[in-house]
């Protein structure tokens, strides 16, 4: 599988509508693969980013994570208007 390799992480977000957020993290990642473990075993990684993004207004929002075009995980959120 694909531990002890480099792998190229890039993390943005996107509105519901499906339009990309301005910025963007691109990261290097390598997961090494424990002594014990069996071959084709899945991992978990965790990861901690800081940043700032400007959002355009309240509705729906979600995270993405991908890997690879084809291999990608999301999280999504809802943003509201605040204050006066």
């Amino acid at each position: 599988n694909a531990t002890n390799e480099d792998h190229t992480l890039n993390i943005f977000i996107e509105h519901e509508d499906g339009t990309r957020i301005e910025g963007q993290v691109t990261a290097k990642l390598n997961v090494g693969r424990p002594p014990n473990s069996v071959p084709g075993q899945d991992f978990r990684t965790v990861i901690a980013v800081n940043g700032s993004w400007k959002l355009p207004g309240p509705g729906m929002y979600r995270v993405v994570a991908a890997l690879r075009e084809t291999e990608s995980k999301h999280a999504s959120f809802r943003a509201i208007k605040t204050g006066g």
